[in-house]
């Protein structure tokens, strides 16, 4: 569908308002906040329409964009400054932008939950295009707790992009923050990770080839199997 959002207005004459969709994420009262009004516009060249010699596009039809700009801008520049292979993690980002950058989840909470949904999120992204991805060990929002921080090092020890990331004034939650019987076991893990370092760089270089993720779910592994075993 073709929007005309500064209009207030969608193609066919039904009223609309690019602030207040049928459908806003996250609970927010409105899709613009902290953020550009969805009612905004900009100016897209080189079409030669509108005003000012240019495509006028809603923000609310380009929003989404703006990690993946920022993203090849900076994979521009630092190629040029370094002139070799090197990492960028994004937080804001699109599919396909794995060409470019890597990413991370955002602020997971400490929590089980968010230990349980980074596996979807990491397997999500990959199939859009974002292989270079993991979630914030042991959680980036509250406080963790000792259990929860050691299993998260054993399963984010496999995450394709593995850091342990914390808020300002979260508890310490470094591997020697903990006793030395945790230690140990985060030790082991994280010296696993590094046994499996020949193994992911050959995933990573396939991702780089063909785009094939570097986490991928049973289905792309083992799809006829399961369907036997469905």
């Amino acid at each position: 569908t073709v929007y005309a959002p500064w209009k207030l207005r969608r193609v066919g004459g039904m009223k609309f308002d690019p602030s207040n969709p049928p459908y806003i994420p996250g609970g927010f009262p409105t899709l613009d906040r902290r953020t550009v009004s969805m009612a905004a516009t900009h100016c897209l060249p080189p079409a030669p329409l509108g005003e000012g010699g240019c495509a006028r596009e809603p923000h609310y039809n380009v929003h989404n964009l703006y990690g993946l700009s920022e993203a090849i801008a900076t994979r521009k520049a630092v190629d040029k400054i370094i002139g070799s292979r090197s990492l960028i993690i994004a937080r804001s980002t699109y599919p396909g932008s794995g060409q470019v950058s890597g990413a991370w989840l955002g602020d997971t909470a400490s929590s089980w939950g968010d230990l349980r949904l980074s596996v979807a999120g990491t397997l999500s992204m990959g199939i859009l295009g974002v292989p270079m991805v993991g979630a914030d060990i042991c959680g980036f929002a509250g406080n963790t707790t000792r259990e929860l921080c050691v299993r998260w090092h054993q399963l984010g020890s496999l995450y394709p992009f593995s850091r342990n990331h914390n808020e300002l004034y979260g508890v310490p939650q470094e591997p020697y923050a903990f006793d030395a019987e945790a230690l140990a076991i985060i030790r082991r893990a994280l010296l696993t990770r590094y046994s499996l370092v020949s193994y992911l760089y050959s995933l990573a270089h396939q991702a780089h080839a063909d785009g094939t993720p570097i986490w991928r779910p049973l289905l792309m592994e083992f799809g006829g199997e399961l369907g036997e075993v469905a």
